[in-house]
């Protein structure tokens, strides 16, 4: 899958601030990893990371968009006009050998 430079955004300090990456494949991209350091939220660099990833899939033909974001970090994307049209989940097939999720992070079926 063809991929975008990876926005990294830091402080005049160098130090971490806001960072994400964006993969487009024809008519749609996939939004990942995106971050924000907890010392920087509501302060811009999600904004700017956001407007990156979007104007370089714009750039490449994409027309729509696919991000699995922390409830958190909804506001952020809901603000630019994101919507979101069907809930997310993932998971790991068992014929892969990966334990099995409903959701990133959370076993299936209420695990511990």
């Amino acid at each position: 899958m063809p991929t975008s430079p990876a926005p990294l955004v830091r402080t005049t300090g160098g130090a971490f601030a806001a960072r994400g990456q964006i993969a487009v494949t024809g008519p749609t991209a996939v939004v990942d990893r995106v971050e924000t350091d907890p010392a920087h939220q509501r302060r811009g660099p999600g904004r700017l990371v956001r407007r990156a990833l979007t104007g370089a899939a714009a750039d490449r033909g994409a027309v729509a968009a696919v991000l699995g974001a922390a409830p958190e970090g909804r506001a952020l994307y809901e603000s630019a006009g994101w919507r979101v049209p069907a809930p997310l989940t993932g998971g790991v097939s068992p014929s892969g050998g990966g334990r099995r999720t409903s959701a990133p992070g959370r076993p299936a079926g209420g695990g511990r």
